[in-house]
């Protein structure tokens, strides 16, 4: 196939402008220029095509038919093939423009690094499906759940399968992927609620930032980016509509939209949280800044914001910093209590007081109702209790 393409489509099929003998593209009858598409690829060291055509569904069906013929297990290229697979991985990481580049960057990151420590060294055509069962065996034991760290895998050989780099059937069949029993995040009793209330009131800092993730269930980035003009004392809500990050290379603060619509919220502002925030910011005045703001798409704009939590340099606190001076401050009263666990606990106890699970998932975030039922709704001594009187109650109509 000559080598004149001149694009390719975002599956993979080579185009061309079908041009005349002076070079002119050929139009259509509706005075369009007509492209031919055409595909290669390699098998065994020969090359396989689709003969070029104007067609490209017949272009896309016949390269699928290809592939369906040599997915066996074989592989398209030694060349391709020997390519390591940290390298590959790494190369793929770094072509993923539609991912948060501060966030889950660094988490892939930061799997691929396990996962590199037993194959990254492996070509990819040594990745039978015996050494990947290996690689799940090996994050087992480490102990770390393998699911996230397998599916990550799954989805760069699937990349390489899609590029023609290698073929063979999908990355997980035939695998033993041990499956763990969903635990529910852990909340608070009432007891060690106060208690925890208490530990923190010492630190004003951490006292304002514990009443706000627990009357809102912020998120810790949320919490962190929190500006005086999402307080609205007159409508009695805050709009969680930003978090706060720091980009990866230059370490500079910015804000961001939250990962999903689910994620753009507004909490309610109860009178408690309003006269802590109040009572904070009169002693601690918000600091101005103009910070970056980036939407979901990766538009950014300028802003100029009041942010209410800062370090006594007037920086934006990291979750480091919150985390730093909230351990030390639960060592020093004996408890053990993460910020992320009071978001739990006021799940649980909304749910807990007959809030509908609809309403719980709005005041969290979560894209799915099933996400919070699965992690909150358990069925209650004092749920079992009404469950109880109904029936009794229905029985008595029947009778």
């Amino acid at each position: 196939m000559a080598d004149n393409w001149e694009g390719k489509t975002p599956d993979g099929i080579s185009w061309r402008y079908k041009r005349n003998r002076n070079g002119e593209k050929a139009k259509n009858s509706n005075g369009r220029p007509v492209k031919v598409y055409g595909w290669r690829t390699t098998i065994d060291g020969k090359e396989a095509r689709v003969k070029p055509s104007e067609d490209l569904e017949y272009v896309r069906a016949e390269r699928d038919r290809i592939r369906t013929q040599r997915r066996e297990g074989n592989y398209v290229d030694r060349k391709k093939g020997a390519v390591l697979f940290k390298d590959y991985s790494a190369a793929w990481l770094a072509s993923k423009h539609d991912i948060d580049p501060d966030s889950s960057y660094q988490t892939y990151q930061s799997q691929l690094n396990t996962v590199n420590k037993l194959i990254g060294e492996k070509p990819l055509s040594a990745l039978t499906p015996k050494v990947l069962q290996d690689l799940v065996n090996g994050i087992v034991a480490m102990g770390n759940q393998p699911k996230l760290y397998f599916r990550l895998v799954c989805a760069i050989l699937r990349d390489a399968i899609n590029k023609d780099v290698i073929v063979r059937k999908d990355p997980k069949v035939g695998l033993n992927l041990p499956v763990r029993p969903a635990r529910k995040p852990k909340s608070l009793s009432k007891a060690e609620f106060a208690a925890a209330e208490k530990a923190l009131s010492v630190d004003p800092l951490l006292k304002a930032f514990f009443t706000t993730l627990a009357e809102t269930g912020a998120r810790i980035s949320e919490g962190r980016g929190l500006c005086v003009d999402q307080v609205d004392s007159e409508s009695g809500d805050i709009p969680l509509d930003r978090q706060m990050a720091q980009r990866r290379e230059t370490k500079e603060f910015y804000l961001k939209e939250p990962k999903t619509e689910a994620g753009v919220r507004t909490a309610v502002l109860t009178p408690h949280l309003s006269n802590v925030l109040t009572t904070y910011m009169e002693a601690h005045p918000p600091v101005e800044a103009e910070i970056t703001y980036r939407y979901r798409n990766g538009d950014e704009e300028t802003r100029t914001v009041l942010l209410i939590f800062t370090t006594d340099d007037g920086r934006p606190v990291t979750r480091e910093y919150i985390r730093w001076r909230w351990n030390r401050a639960c060592k020093a009263a004996g408890i053990k209590l993460t910020p992320h666990q009071l978001r739990h606990t006021l799940a649980t106890l909304l749910i807990g007081d007959g809030v509908d699970v609809k309403t719980v998932q709005a005041i969290l975030g979560h894209s799915k109702a099933s996400i919070t039922l699965d992690m909150y709704a358990d069925p209650s001594e004092q749920g079992r209790n009404v469950a109880r009187k109904a029936l009794t109650r229905r029985r008595i109509k029947a009778a």
